[in-house]
């Protein structure tokens, strides 16, 4: 058994709810850390498997391990929540359960924080894994002009688009988040939207370190990521966020988390949501807002100048009737649903094929 460390440098954060498929992958890359200054907080959410034996089990081997046991089911941000309260360490670093760490992760984050003392956040790259397949997305690398430098929003707003809103891969300074009362709220997805947006909001000093030291298990089935949006609710309040904090950054960044935050919406009205708080003004002046900006890669340019073209052909009354019409067919009846996007998609490629 471990030697246990009573006031570690780093706490390891992972909710855990109906993981025992994935979750000793996940345990094992953290007990293996080459770093071994850690503390691992797991937070079992309610887990109806045996998600909480194999906890047990780890915690039995390594005392560097501590299990919480939420009474009532409480999603992953307020489990964090409760991780980041019981930890000790000096800095956060979150992990989820069906995801696993490179045996480096954690000494390559604590070398770049003595470098830097008092830094507030360090942001490590991903490789983008498929759940089933293994193989791993190509996805283009930081630029060096980013990397190893420190940054912040005030200063250098073109870091914003390489933001991890995620928030996983990033070491955090605990005492950043608690005199700031960074707190994730009760959301049941997309929780760390809002979460992201205050942690960059408020972080004096950030670090782009171009190690891809985090494992992303994408596409699995069940998970919450893997699910489409039923609810923007989330989005919206994270729009309502930026504005309580609009005098508080520069109009750049102000502008660009808007875009970025506007280009979500848009992507889940994609799949059908009667926008109550978010009207068709509203959407039309973001399009125009993203057209006119070079926030985007030309890709996702071309993407937008299309769905706004669509959208100019859409009066607010159609917008809302086929909205409404997608959300129900989609709810009601998403197997004629998937056959409808396929069908869409075979027209789309013939028609950019001519």
């Amino acid at each position: 058994m471990s030697k246990s460390i009573s006031k570690p440098f780093i706490s390891v954060i992972i909710p855990a709810y109906n993981s025992a498929k994935f979750i000793r992958k996940c345990l094992n890359s953290a007990i293996s850390q080459t770093f071994k200054d850690i503390e691992i907080i797991c937070i079992d959410d309610c887990s109806e498997d045996n998600t909480a034996e194999i906890l047990q089990e780890y915690a039995n081997r390594d005392a560097r391990i501590k299990i919480i046991t939420n009474q009532t089911k409480q999603y992953a941000g307020i489990s964090r929540n409760i991780g980041v309260e019981a930890a000790v360490g000096e800095y956060i670093f979150y992990l989820d359960s069906d995801d696993y760490l490179q045996e480096n992760a954690l000494e390559t984050v604590y070398k770049a924080s003595q470098k830097n003392p008092g830094i507030d956040v360090i942001i490590t790259q991903l490789n983008f894994i498929n759940y089933y397949t293994g193989l791993q997305l190509k996805i283009p690398p930081i630029p060096n002009s980013y990397t190893n430098r420190i940054m912040n929003i005030q200063t250098d707003p073109d870091c914003i688009k390489f933001m991890n809103y995620a928030v996983i891969a990033i070491l955090i300074r605990r005492k950043m988040l608690i005199d700031n009362s960074i707190l994730f709220k009760n959301y049941k997805s997309l929780e760390d939207v809002e979460y992201a947006h205050n942690l960059y909001i408020y972080a004096k000093n950030i670090i782009f370190l171009p190690d891809k030291v985090y494992n992303y298990r994408y596409n699995r089935r069940g998970s919450v990521a893997s699910k489409k949006y039923t609810n923007l609710n989330v989005l919206i309040d994270a729009l309502e966020n930026i504005e309580r904090h609009k005098e508080e950054i520069p109009e750049e960044v102000y502008k660009r988390f808007r875009i970025i935050l506007f280009r979500s919406i848009g992507e889940c009205t994609n799949d059908g949501y009667s926008l109550s708080k978010i009207s068709y003004n509203e959407f039309k002046y973001i399009y125009e807002d993203i057209i006119d900006h070079s926030l985007f890669s030309e890709p996702e340019m071309k993407y937008c100048k299309a769905k706004y073209e669509r959208f100019k052909r859409c009066t607010p009354l159609k917008f809302k009737i086929i909205s409404i019409i997608i959300y129900l067919i989609k709810n009601q009846f998403p197997t004629y649903y998937t056959t409808i996007l396929k069908i869409q998609q075979k027209l789309r490629l013939k028609r950019n094929a001519i």
